[in-house]
């Protein structure tokens, strides 16, 4: 087995791996969505002005967006048993 050894900057490689899978439970997920969701109010009520602007885009953006995560949860819940 190789030894684990930090790179030239200090960070072990393990680390910079920012998209490693991992598991939340339930709840974990709730105030994953809440966080983002007040998130996304203070940013909404911050730049008030560029998201009237922007609205139409904005809007696209959630309803294709939501369109993708609905089929894709319809399929998942076709394959189940």
């Amino acid at each position: 087995m190789t030894p684990i050894v930090p790179n030239a900057l200090g960070v072990y490689p393990e680390a910079m791996n920012l998209f490693k899978p991992f598991t939340l439970r339930w709840w974990q997920m709730g105030l994953f969505k809440l966080c983002l969701a007040c998130g996304g109010i203070i940013l909404g009520v911050y730049f008030h002005a560029f998201f009237l602007t922007s609205m139409p885009v904005v809007a696209v953006l959630f309803v294709l967006s939501a369109m993708y995560l609905i089929a894709v949860w319809w399929k998942q819940m076709q394959q189940l048993p």
